[in-house]
């Protein structure tokens, strides 16, 4: 891992949910943006931490805020749990969910086809930058993650969001979905659909390929509402540069 003062485990965000409980491992990374600075949340043995979300704020009509945190790494290593991996090997395939018969079969080979994919493009990216160094660090090892979002119709799509306005963390992101016009992008301060086009991909940026960049590429901020009639369905694979001590993975 670079630098600790050079990366964030986690960026700044907000929790979509009404409240958010945290468990750590007594690791002082979570910070807390309180009067404008970020200040570190001490740990309490034994103790949770509650997170208040965009849920609750907009329950509340604002009386109570949602909290903005973010996690920054020591100089060791850090941990992530989410359904991902460093790479699909057979090493850690037996840990991913059983059920459906050939999901792991399945998961396995769209995940190797995403990697290369993306390889390919962080590739041309890099060599825009002038930044060969990278290349070959960042994209020969790495780690992916992906996520399966079900997002199911709802009677009052304008009350309820699928996945609230954020961006990405990774380098870059490939997302399928089952032809549903949900995902939003913010574009000069406005939400505009991303138009469906048939057999194709979507790919974000995120914020790692953002601060590589120095800022010449700009993290895609989106979002995902609701239909009423219509069932979605999407398939995310994030992928970024190796991170040290992420040996294992875990399905959440």
């Amino acid at each position: 891992m670079p630098p600790a003062h050079l990366a964030l485990g986690m960026g700044p965000h907000t929790d979509q949910c009404l409240i958010g409980v945290l468990m750590d491992n007594n690791v002082d990374g979570l910070q807390l943006r309180h009067e404008g600075k970020w200040v570190t949340v001490p740990h309490v043995p034994a103790a949770l931490v509650v997170f208040l979300g965009k849920s609750m704020e907009r329950a509340s009509d604002g009386r109570y805020k949602a909290a903005e945190h973010q996690v920054v790494p020591d100089h060791s290593y850090q941990e992530v749990l989410r359904h991902q991996s460093r790479l699909a090997n057979d090493e850690i395939i037996h840990l991913w969910p059983s059920e459906p018969f050939n999901y792991r079969d399945v998961a396995k080979a769209f995940l190797e086809a995403t990697w290369q994919l993306a390889t390919r493009l962080e590739r041309a990216i890099y060599e825009s930058l002038g930044k060969d160094e990278y290349v070959e660090g960042m994209i020969r090892e790495g780690f992916q993650y992906m996520l399966c979002n079900y997002y199911p119709s709802c009677p009052r799509p304008h009350l309820a969001l699928g996945m609230g306005p954020h961006t990405d963390q990774c380098l870059l992101k490939v997302l399928m979905d089952n032809n549903v016009h949900g995902l939003q992008l913010r574009h000069e301060g406005k939400w505009v659909i991303v138009p469906h086009v048939a057999a194709a991909l979507v790919v974000f940026l995120g914020n790692s390929m953002k601060r590589v960049s120095e800022g010449r590429y700009k993290a895609a901020e989106h979002q995902v509402v609701v239909n009423e009639k219509t069932t979605q369905i999407s398939l995310a694979v994030g992928n970024g540069p190796e991170i040290r001590g992420f040996d294992t993975m875990v399905h959440i």
